[in-house]
């Protein structure tokens, strides 16, 4: 798809959003957020346009994992640390430690995996158990230990590492003039999020994270050492292609869900060189985000159809 006329795009938001007035009132219980992104070059930057809600900000959930596993990636990166390397599980999986509306895998104590799965793990069926042993894992590097140096004995252990690993993203992502505030590298917490990062976050995924991209882009995981019969499958029904609602052209990004925020955030692939970005946030339940995007999704590409036709 080639759209040369960058105002087409901005048109195409105008209009979907006083078409959709109806349809987003019906749905918002006091929290919807409605945001579409065109992500442009890196001179040009994010066009951001909001056509519902009145908050800047949103509570991500595990899209919160976005800046998590970026943050990881690039410490590894950084120290030289290959995404093979074979780690095991430890007490930071303890289910005394975490909240028990925490999303798992089920991950068991000394179980071995490579940091390729269980980054996986954490993005694709959004496993905050994954999340917690990758974050013990960079605990570890940072302070000079052996990755698989045990941490964790009491909740206070467990508590010092989230806090600290949470500081240290926190400080890694406004480095790059990305300004967040998580407490939990799962999104657990009901943190909030400036739509505006999110975008800058994005942008930088686009541009310059093309493994975590690509790797976000998976339908499903291969079957990982055993741990269940079958393969996970994305939280991203859009990606699905037994769904009946499958699009080729959604390669991303993620969900999110806490009580009162049920959240999806799509990547659209314009063409090699444009993406467009949805954000459906603070639905009451999923079959409302399925509702919304779907109507967002099936109006977009009528009218990329009718502006190439032009």
């Amino acid at each position: 798809m080639d759209i040369k006329n960058k105002n087409k795009i901005n048109l195409i938001f105008q209009n979907m959003e006083s078409k959709f007035f109806n349809l987003f009132k019906k749905f918002d219980h006091g929290n919807l957020t409605v945001v579409l992104f065109e992500f442009k070059t890196e001179e040009e930057g994010t066009n951001i346009k909001q056509i519902w809600g009145q908050k800047d900000y949103i509570v991500p959930a595990s899209i919160t994992k976005l800046f998590s596993i970026t943050y990881f990636l690039d410490v590894f990166n950084s120290y030289n640390i290959e995404l093979n390397t074979i780690v095991k599980v430890g007490n930071e999986i303890n289910k005394k430690f975490l909240s028990p509306s925490l999303f798992k895998v089920g991950l068991k104590k000394n179980k071995e995996l490579t940091l390729k799965d269980l980054i996986f793990l954490s993005i694709v069926p959004s496993g905050g158990d994954a999340v917690y042993v990758l974050t013990r894992v960079i605990f570890n590097l940072l302070n000079q230990k052996n990755l698989n140096n045990e941490i964790i004995s009491d909740q206070h252990d467990f508590d010092n590492m989230i806090k600290f690993i949470s500081s240290e993203i926190n400080t890694y992502f406004r480095s790059k003039s990305i300004f967040i505030k998580i407490s939990d590298p799962t999104g657990i917490n009901r943190d909030n999020l400036k739509i505006s990062e999110l975008g800058k976050l994005t942008n930088r995924l686009i541009k310059t994270h093309h493994y975590l991209l690509n790797l976000i882009n998976n339908e499903r995981t291969k079957k990982i050492n055993n741990i269940r019969k079958d393969e996970f499958k994305t939280t991203n029904y859009l990606m699905r292609k037994e769904n009946l609602y499958f699009n080729p052209n959604i390669i991303g990004l993620k969900t999110g869900t806490l009580k009162d925020w049920h959240n999806l955030f799509l990547l659209y692939k314009l063409n090699e060189n444009k993406h467009l970005g949805i954000l459906v946030a603070g639905c009451a339940n999923k079959n409302d985000v399925k509702t919304i995007s779907n109507h967002l999704i099936f109006d977009l590409e009528n009218n990329i159809r009718k502006l190439l036709t032009q």
